[in-house]
């Protein structure tokens, strides 16, 4: 099942429920994996060529420290 089936069949009320194990409703939740989705995919090459020339562990240890303040205005947005 692709996101568009989901979001097509989905009724408003289905959308509007909360999830399971965290703060969001459907809608929320299904936006967030829609964007991590297209972020992953345009931030490979960047990763993949991070990798090819030695920086692919300085580079994850930048994404690890700035880990605490992404959840803090991630889960303050919505």
């Amino acid at each position: 099942m692709d996101t568009h089936q989901v979001s097509e069949e989905a009724s408003p009320a289905d959308l509007g429920r909360l999830t399971h194990g965290t703060r969001w409703t459907n809608r929320e939740l299904l936006f967030h994996m829609v964007l991590g989705y297209g972020v992953v995919r345009t931030l490979l090459p960047l990763v993949r060529t991070l990798g090819r020339i030695g920086y692919s562990q300085r580079f994850a240890a930048s994404l690890n420290a700035g880990r605490r303040p992404f959840h803090a205005i991630n889960y303050l947005g919505p």
